[in-house]
């Protein structure tokens, strides 16, 4: 037995070796064929790179077409096959890279299917009776329900409403069971409706040009399917939507390569349409982004308690698990589709959302918000340690091991529902439910934490610690955040021409709670690194870098998209870069005076008399201007004044200096009278015998650029009145037709009627050349032709367009270039970090000016939110000898707050610049400022005092309210200038 045990066991011993050496042979083998692929691969192509270099280092277009096809005639037909080419996923963008031969594959990130080929589509075009018969129309689903509502009522009837009436559960089941049977042809329609991409792109269709899709009609599609007395049809219509987000079987993607408007290095340079994609195209996904619900699906709802929201009572019936989760499958790919569009359908997409209704658009950038803010909400539940938050049971914990998107599979684990059943009576979910409830609330309400979810309004309740910062890798590389804030990128474009919401409606408060500086200094590599790749866009190294980067660089830093980030944490970032060029020109002066034995000092010092401050800040600025001193911490010294600048003083000078320069004696600005807002002043055009003026003001215009980028800068309010288009020329943005009725309003309206009259007696009714007349600010006239021999060329209906348009461009722009020019050199000299292109011109006039909207409020001062932020100090001692803190129930205290409500406009403004420096409030609003009252001593004839290096206000303990009054407003109208008391 021993032997041949042995022998049976090198048997096999030897079967394995012989199966081993085999093994090892074809490994060879196909190992040899694959160098001796690579050796003739790169032996072609060093002979055709050897040609062209030998041509040109830079090859003309028809050069590369020649090397292309050279190098394409020497690789075989099975060669190319196995080629591996470079794809962008059409929803979420990511890199995936395929063989060549492949046409249909999955993405590993948002597991949809992709296709390369458009056969399906192209079958179906040829198909006329289908895209007849089942293309999604109102009138058909009309006509449909009400077949179905007549035999459901004859149903009712004939039973004599039994069923409604008694609530036994047998009697409920088959009235539903029924219901589903005579609503069944409508489950029918829906499933042929809405089973390829091409019947949606040619459904509600809109006989206007400006849209493409009959929005109304389509709302009361869905509306129709909503109100039905069964769930079972519009969850029929959900679980299509997402197979067909899910495998669109259309083509997405251009040329085999997709391009998008994140991937700018592989798009067409001139964002022309190669590939045929239009916005039709993507039409299906417009459509599928309407369905009312989607909005509920990121939104913490609670079963049981009825809201003062008749939006969520209304479909409090789809309120359920299943119908939620297909919900967020849907909006998550809508979002990813419309924000992988191609760069030329996004620009169509951009005009589409131009012809949108306020209403409409407002809310569609509300559901993409809702939707960031659910992500970061998880991402920020991930990241609190869980001793933060409450203590995490294990269901807690197993779902926090999941941080990608839900699947419908998750939700329905351990439910046994599937496609065939009804959302709300499938057989066997009432003895799941309460599996399903767990799994659903430990995904979507903050990970089963009641505290951390997201209410109707869209806010986070998270119990966040105040001082807690999300770090860049725990969102940089969310694909659903990028998506989500590529597509805003389109809405915040089509706003920007329309003015349809302001830019504060964009801002996402949540992310306030990121990691602003290592986001910031992020960004900041980033653009190096995508200026580098563009320069080599061409080459193949370029797209295997951008392959091998995407691993390891963060695809998303929210200052990619500035627009999300509310003015408070820009501030922050610009003050973050301005303390960190502070601290550097500090440091190297530091540096310099021990190398050079020299004292140089740390601050930018001004030192200016009062009566010259225009003369001596020129002066100052001047003498500065090659050492870098301008971005070193300002400092201000009044001569033969007392006072200490720790604040106060620059506040002075800088509030001083403006006034100054806007004196019409200057003739820097001039105030346009149609609209009461200042504007650069325009000269001379010839500029004969005013060269040397031109070049004085040219001094000062350069003087108030300085001062402008030194007030932002040094973190300071203005006091402003210039119009919008003085901050769109300053971030480089575009100016429209409202920038100058902004600033001419009668002069633009007449403007406008010129451009709209179209009847033949153009040319007599308006008498119009190309040439304008306007007035200087010393009051002589002057007339200049808007283009050569424009004295000659009447305006007629065909060149009407160009005469407005250089009319406006004069005003806006010719006229005052020199002194514009002048002006941004001197702002550009301060103000010239990276931290400044994040703002917004609406943004950028807030934060010289500070905020008009935010703590004004109908011409006054919003006195409720200052109170809020006051803090109060100083004591006195009542008659029984206890101490007493002011506080806001000092009688005092009262009366000012009484006093500061009652004054009108002007005076409160005083009392604010009294207290402040300034005029106005800060621009994130009176919660992001320090302002304090302290109790000076018992009463006293003495006036109020005021340090507004801390903006606090001292008071006496004045006996009567009138007298408060009295001493207030006497000091805020005759008081001027600083010293010690």
């Amino acid at each position: 037995m021993i032997l041949k045990s042995q022998n049976l066991f090198e048997k096999i011993k030897n079967n394995r070796d012989k199966t081993k050496q085999q093994q090892q042979q074809q490994q060879q083998q196909q190992l040899q064929l694959q160098l001796q692929t690579k050796k003739k691969y790169s032996d072609n192509t060093k002979n055709v790179e050897v040609i062209f270099k030998s041509i040109s280092e830079k090859p003309t277009k028809k050069q590369k077409d020649l090397k292309k096809d050279l190098l394409n005639t020497n690789i075989t037909q099975e060669e190319q096959e196995d080629v591996s080419v470079i794809d962008l996923c059409c929803c979420c963008n990511t890199v995936l890279k395929h063989p060549k031969k492949i046409t249909k594959f999955k993405c590993s990130a948002c597991h949809i299917t992709i296709t390369l080929d458009n056969n399906s589509d192209f079958i179906a075009e040829h198909n006329a009776s289908e895209l007849t018969f089942h293309t999604p129309k109102l009138d058909s689903l009309q006509d449909l329900i009400y077949q179905c509502d007549k035999k459901y009522h004859s149903f009712c009837i004939s039973n004599n409403n039994n069923f409604i009436k008694t609530p036994d559960s047998k009697d409920t089941n088959y009235l539903a069971r029924v219901t589903h049977d005579i609503y069944n042809p409508i489950e029918i329609y829906i499933e042929k409706s809405f089973s390829k991409v091409i019947l949606l792109n040619n459904a509600f269709k809109n006989s206007k040009n400006t849209a493409i899709i009959d929005y109304i009609q389509l709302v009361e599609f869905y509306d129709l399917i909503l109100n039905l007395p069964t769930k079972r049809p519009f969850y029929r219509l959900l679980l299509c939507c997402n197979e067909l987000l899910r495998r669109p079987n259309t083509k997405l993607i251009d040329n085999g390569v997709m391009v998008t408007s994140a991937h700018p290095s592989r798009n067409n340079s001139n964002g022309e349409n190669n590939g045929g994609l239009t916005l039709r195209n993507f039409k299906w996904v417009l459509i599928l982004l309407e369905i009312p619900i989607l909005k509920y699906s990121v939104i913490q709802q609670n079963h049981n308690k009825t809201t003062s929201n008749h939006a969520i009572n209304k479909y409090r019936k789809y309120n359920t698990p299943q119908i939620r989760a297909l919900s967020y499958e849907i909006l998550k790919r809508c979002i990813g589709y419309l924000s992988c569009v191609p760069p030329y359908v996004a620009k169509e997409l951009i005009y589409n959302l131009q012809c949108w209704d306020d209403q409409k658009f407002n809310n569609r950038i509300d559901l993409i918000n809702l939707y960031i803010t659910f992500h970061v909400n998880r991402i920020i539940y991930h990241a609190l340690p869980h001793n933060l938050t409450t203590t995490p049971n294990k269901a807690t914990l197993n779902a926090s091991d999941k941080l990608h998107s839900p699947t419908l599979q998750e939700f329905e684990e351990g439910n046994g529902e599937t496609s065939n059943k009804d959302a709300s009576s499938a057989s066997g979910e009432a003895a799941n439910e309460n599996v399903l409830t767990q799994a659903f609330n430990s995904f979507w309400c903050g990970l089963g934490n009641s505290n951390n979810n997201i209410n109707t309004n869209g806010k986070s309740n998270a119990n966040i610690p105040k001082h807690f910062k999300l770090s860049l890798a725990k969102y940089g590389f969310d694909w659903h955040l990028q998506t989500a804030a590529q597509l805003l990128i389109y809405f915040f474009g089509a706003n920007q021409r329309t003015k349809k919401c302001f830019v504060s409606h964009f801002y996402n408060t949540l992310l306030d709670f990121i990691d602003y500086k290592k986001d910031f200094e992020t960004w900041k590599k980033l653009k190096k690194i995508e200026i580098k790749h563009h320069r080599h866009n061409n080459s193949n190294a370029s797209s295997n870098l951008t392959v091998f980067d995407s691993e390891y660089r963060p695809r998303l830093t929210l200052c990619q998209y500035p627009f999300l980030l509310s003015l408070g944490i820009k501030v922050l970032m610009m003050e973050y870069e301005a303390k960190k060029v502070m601290e550097q020109k500090a440091e190297e002066a530091f540096l310099n005076a021990i190398g050079s034995n020299k004292i140089v000092d740390v601050y930018f010092r001004i030192k200016i008399r009062r009566d010259h401050i225009t003369q001596d800040s020129l002066r100052c600025i001047s003498s500065n201007n090659n050492n870098h001193n301008l971005h070193k911490s300002l400092k201000v010294e009044f001569i033969d004044e007392p006072g200490l600048d720790a604040g106060g003083l620059k506040k002075e000078w800088f509030l001083l200096l403006t006034s100054k320069l806007f004196n019409p004696t200057n003739g820097l600005f001039v105030n346009i009278d149609e609209s009461n807002l200042f504007w650069f002043s325009i000269g001379n055009p010839n500029g004969a015998g005013a060269t040397r003026t031109n070049r004085n003001n040219n001094e000062l215009y350069y003087l108030f650029g300085v001062v402008l980028g030194l007030a932002i800068f040094n973190s300071t309010i203005l006091d402003l009145n210039f119009p919008l288009a003085l901050y769109k020329k300053l971030c480089g943005e575009k100016l429209t037709m409202q920038d100058y009725i902004e600033l001419y309003p009668e002069s633009g309206k007449n403007l406008m009627k010129l451009f709209n009259y179209n009847k033949v007696d153009f040319t007599s009714v308006f008498d119009l050349y190309f040439e304008t007349c306007y007035q200087d600010c010393f009051g002589t006239k002057h007339t200049v032709e808007l283009r050569p021999n424009g004295s000659k060329i009447p305006v007629t209906n065909e060149n009407k367009a160009d005469f407005v348009y250089l009319w406006m461009d004069f005003y806006l722009n010719k006229s005052i270039l020199d002194k514009f020019n002048s002006f941004t050199t001197g702002f550009i000299k301060v103000v010239n970090g990276d931290s400044f292109k994040l703002f917004s011109s609406e943004e950028l006039e807030q934060l010289c000016c500070g905020s008009t909207s935010n703590g004004m409020n109908s011409g006054k001062i919003d006195i409720e939110s200052l109170k809020t932020i006051t803090k109060y100090a100083g004591s006195f001692s009542s008659i029984t000898g206890r101490n007493h803190k002011w506080d806001g129930n000092t009688l005092v205290i009262q009366w000012f707050w009484e006093i500061f409500k009652d004054m009108t406009y002007d005076e409160q403004k005083k009392l604010l610049q009294f207290v402040t420096g300034s005029y106005r409030l800060p621009a994130t609003g009176a919660s992001s400022m320090i302002f304090r009252i302290t109790r000076l001593g018992p009463d006293s004839e003495h006036l109020p005092l005021a340090h507004t290096c801390f903006n606090e206000l001292c008071l006496y303990e004045y006996k009567t309210k009138e007298k408060l009054k009295k001493k207030i407003l006497f000091a805020i109208q005759e008081t001027e200038g600083y010293g010690f008391r």
